[in-house]
């Protein structure tokens, strides 16, 4: 499972507009938002790429490993239970057609089957789940501490816009000027060992 990360951040404007045709206005107008007007040719924009900040992102890499060594973890676990659940199966089916075990027997078997084959369901909902759980809960924390460290890039070098470039995405070019990818990783890097060492780690 490919975990991949973005942030963006910009600049909204909402406008409201009420009117209430032959009617004598009862309400009085709600404050106008208090938005700056900012001239085009002094508007600093900046754009990343999305693949460099997944394959550059130390922490971003790093958990995305944590994460596929559970699932291989959990998908060999699986593949084994299931693997003796059909084993089981065959040996059934072969003990009955050879009329090897009595009714009896093979009622039990087939108990004993109907149990297995439970219990490999409750794993596989179980512990998949809380692997889905986690892989979200982890997407949720890097999405919030790119944009955390976007918003501190954009402070630090007074960027007015700092926008996330993937294939496919809304916009399909940049001028190239505007690339801070290298800059960019390096910096959420840097925040990243600064808060590593907040937490004591």
């Amino acid at each position: 499972m490919k975990l991949i990360y973005s942030a963006l951040i910009g600049l909204s404007i909402a406008t409201t507009i009420t009117s209430c045709s032959g009617q004598e206005k009862k309400d009085q107008d709600p404050k106008a938002p208090e938005v700056p007007t900012v001239d085009p040719q002094g508007l600093k924009m900046a754009f990343y790429n999305s693949d460099s900040l997944n394959s550059g992102f130390d922490y971003l890499k790093k958990q995305d490993s944590l994460i596929k060594i559970k699932q291989e973890r959990f998908q060999k676990e699986y593949q084994s239970r299931e693997n003796n659940l059909r084993q089981f199966y065959q040996r059934m089916v072969n003990a009955q057609e050879k009329m090897l075990v009595s009714s009896d027997e093979l009622k039990k078997m087939g108990e004993q089957y109907q149990r297995q084959e439970q219990s490999l369901m409750n794993y596989q909902q179980t512990e998949g789940g809380k692997l889905q759980e986690e892989a979200a809960e982890m997407q949720t924390v890097l999405n919030n501490r790119v944009s955390e460290f976007a918003k501190r890039y954009c402070e630090k070098y007074k960027l007015d816009i700092l926008m996330m470039h993937a294939p496919g995405g809304q916009f399909t070019y940049y001028n190239p000027k505007m690339d801070v990818t290298e800059s960019f990783i390096e910096f959420v890097n840097a925040e990243q060992k600064k808060m590593d060492n907040d937490l004591g780690k």
